[in-house]
């Protein structure tokens, strides 16, 4: 499956824009089945999008397995390292449960403006 995702955004920054290709790519992933992800036309990333568009992917897969079935191409090497730092977040985030907890508390208590 090749998913361009100038299809779904010309700027890849809105974590709503990476939740639908998280939503489209999910399944194939989920199934074992590769998934290119291709970046042509698209020059503007942030971390919000590739959270949600990729990092979520690390709740139910390791690193490992998503090498084995996710390409990014097309990618600039800005773009690339938003991508590890996202990669890397959400590994220390789904892979600690402590780390949640310690996440959540202090969301927590910004909103109760502590």
């Amino acid at each position: 499956m090749e998913l361009n995702i100038n299809q779904f955004c010309n700027v890849a920054v809105t974590p709503d824009d990476g939740q639908r290709v998280f939503n489209s790519i999910s399944p194939a992933i989920q199934s074992g089945q590769p998934v290119v992800l291709n970046f042509a036309g698209v020059t503007v990333f942030a971390a919000s999008f590739f959270n949600r568009a990729i990092g979520q992917l690390l709740r139910d897969h390791t690193r490992a397995e998503l090498k084995k079935l996710l390409v990014v191409k097309n990618l600039t090497a800005d773009g690339a390292n938003v991508v590890r730092q996202a990669i890397d977040n959400a590994e220390k985030y789904y892979g600690s449960e402590e780390y949640r907890n310690k996440q959540r508390a202090v969301v927590e208590s910004i909103a109760e403006g502590e």
